[in-house]
């Protein structure tokens, strides 16, 4: 028993410590970022643009947020916006229906972020030369198009914004916008650093149209399509560019219950791409030639952070009652180093509230992930809504 107890611990420990080293690889890294800020002449072709806005029952947000998309600093005649009213009430319908926009009303049975960006890539006119995808929640900074237009006069095919935290008017919302921030630093400004792709983040980005039309003709994904997304991006060794100056405010739930199924539904969309690429690329070998797709395929490998700290106390727990100390010190730097990564971008002075904060909802959060550990592996068949305000 006790033989079976120390490599069960020493198993987590060490996919425990190859996530933690990974992320504060990155976290360091992300100090040494080098924005290119040289200008590019406006006097060249300015892209047509086409902003995509899927939602879902977002009856509450998707006007203010079509209205505020329409507000951009750029050429009305170069940019067309399109909300895909999925189970909209007929009042928010009409509402946007006074608006510049095209709106499509579509009642699908089993609704899915890639379903309706498909429906409105099918029906709509084929002029653009860039696609911008939106959450119903999403407000774009006034500049956002001028700073994608930088960058296609660069010759970038993919780009990603900057998503930043819309509001902090609740301690859950705090910790969803630390998490965001950390995120951020890692996985887009860190992997920048030395020429990686950054990540995609499901909203904020945008594409070369008619590339982006082909590779969404095979993606079905009911949850984590922008996963799916960026492995088939990377297989074909499109670079994703990261544009910290494209800002776009991103609400962040404000209701724990809301978090945990966002967490659930993140995790499991890790835990099904993982199992359908990872092992199988594995034993390719020129897959893994492409640095830009084994990194992703690092990255599906992670434990989930939440995940690492239940790991962690059932580790520990055992650790204690064997007496394995060697391995408890293991653990206790391991975490050390992860909350490391957290203190690295939080201000000093708001250090002890951000610890306060999570001390006080972190247990809870932890326990109920780890209760739909589970049924993660269902989770992935049906889509999961997080509402907004």
């Amino acid at each position: 028993m006790e033989t079976i107890a120390y490599t069960l611990e020493l198993t987590l420990l060490c996919w425990a410590s190859f996530t933690t080293f990974y992320l504060l690889f990155y976290a360091l890294l992300s100090y040494f970022y080098h924005e290119d800020r040289r200008s590019i002449s406006e006097a060249q072709r300015l892209p047509h643009i086409l902003i995509l806005i899927p939602a879902y029952r977002e009856d509450r947000v998707i006007f203010e947020t079509a209205r505020e998309a329409l507000k951009q600093h750029y050429p009305q005649q170069f940019f067309q916006v399109a909300v895909v009213g999925d189970h909209l009430e007929d009042k928010t319908i009409s509402k946007l229906q006074k608006l510049p926009l095209r709106v499509l009303d579509v009642q699908f049975d089993k609704s899915t972020k890639a379903k309706a960006i498909n429906y409105a890539l099918e029906v709509l006119p084929g002029h653009y030369d860039l696609v911008l995808i939106l959450d119903a929640d999403n407000i774009m900074r006034y500049d956002f198009l001028k700073q994608l237009v930088q960058g296609h006069h660069r010759n970038f095919q993919v780009m990603q914004g900057q998503r930043i935290a819309k509001n902090r008017d609740s301690e859950i919302a705090e910790l969803d916008a630390l998490s965001e921030m950390v995120n951020n630093r890692i996985f887009c400004f860190g992997q920048q650093t030395i020429g990686l792709s950054s990540r995609l983040l499901g909203s904020g980005m945008c594409f070369n149209y008619s590339i982006f039309k082909r590779i969404m003709r095979n993606i079905e994904a009911i949850g984590g399509f922008d996963k799916e997304l960026e492995i088939q991006l990377l297989k074909e060794k499109l670079e994703i560019h990261f544009l910290p100056r494209a800002i776009v405010y991103d609400e962040k739930t404000r209701v724990s219950n809301h978090l945990i199924g966002q967490r659930t539904r993140w995790i499991s969309a890790q835990y099904h791409y993982f199992k359908s690429h990872f092992l199988k690329n594995l034993k390719n070998p020129a897959s893994l030639s492409n640095m830009d797709f084994t990194n992703k395929l690092l990255q599906l490998s992670l434990l989930p952070r939440s995940i690492l700290l239940l790991f962690a106390m059932i580790s520990s727990t055992f650790a204690l009652l064997f007496s394995h100390y060697d391995i408890l010190l293991c653990w206790g730097i391991c975490l050390s180093l992860l909350v490391f990564v957290y203190l690295m971008f939080i201000p000093i002075r708001e250090i002890s509230y951000h610890l306060n904060v999570a001390l006080r909802h972190a247990p809870r959060i932890f326990l109920s992930l780890f209760m739909v550990i589970p049924k993660m592996k269902s989770v992935n068949k049906n889509f999961i809504h997080t509402p907004h305000q």
